[in-house]
């Protein structure tokens, strides 16, 4: 399977939320289209593993809002590796509402907050050496009210220098695989009754259709069952 088709696979998996790359491989659109039929059809039934549904859609949430290739999605992919420091809760929010289950809550990194707690106990110290230091009892208000702004602006010069992280994952979202096994643990049976009805057969046809005419690069009025990615369609 090539490069172009396996792209072309990829997208119409997170389209439909169904799982291609294991299967039969297939060489016409028309022998797609019964593939990706089939699998709509399995996923209808009872039973159906939520663990893929996940699976794919937090790799779609992950591509879209993270700016992670697919290449680098997999089972064992560590969050860590794929989430953007600067805007982690920012994209883990989004990831949410693209996923449609609550994600687990990132939490403030221990070398942060050991890093706050030493900024308040130097400047307490300080506070403490300047009163200490004959301050006269007019200046007590200033030093009140300017302590709070100082502390602030040399913790942000802190974590600006030493690179700290904001926000960590849980231990629950450690790789992929952990936070796939922990959503459809806690919201496998949600994700399977609101999964919604199945897609009749013209509906799938029209939007896988309309996926392999983006990548062959031509019009989706002008593709064919019988039509074959390598040869006729170009796509290796």
């Amino acid at each position: 399977m090539g490069l172009d088709i396996v792209e072309l696979v990829m997208d119409a998996e997170d389209e439909f939320e169904i799982n291609l790359l294991d299967t039969d491989t297939f060489t016409t659109v028309g022998e797609m289209e019964e593939l990706v039929w089939k699998k709509l059809q399995q996923k209808a039934e009872p039973g159906v593993c939520p663990n893929v549904i996940f699976a794919l859609r937090l790799r779609h949430a992950l591509v879209a809002n993270a700016g992670a290739s697919r290449a680098q999605i997999r089972l064992t992919t560590k969050m860590d590796d794929v989430l953007p420091k600067s805007s982690r809760a920012k994209v883990w929010t989004q990831m949410t509402q693209a996923v449609g289950v609550p994600l687990p809550k990132l939490s403030y990194s221990r070398r942060l907050v050991s890093l706050f707690w030493l900024t308040v106990t130097v400047l307490c110290g300080w506070a403490a050496f300047s009163v200490g230091k004959a301050v006269v009892l007019a200046s007590i208000p200033a030093l009140v009210v300017g302590l709070p702004l100082v502390l602030l602006l040399l913790w942000m010069i802190v974590v600006w220098i030493t690179g700290a992280e904001p926000c960590t994952v849980p231990k629950v979202a450690h790789t992929m695989r952990d936070l796939v096994s922990h959503l459809a643990t806690r919201h496998g049976k949600e994700i399977i009754r609101n999964k919604g009805p199945l897609q009749s057969r013209e509906e799938v046809r029209e939007k896988l259709y309309s996926i392999i005419a983006k990548h062959a690069n031509r019009p989706a009025s002008e593709l064919r069952p019988e039509n074959r990615f390598v040869q006729d369609l170009g796509l290796g």
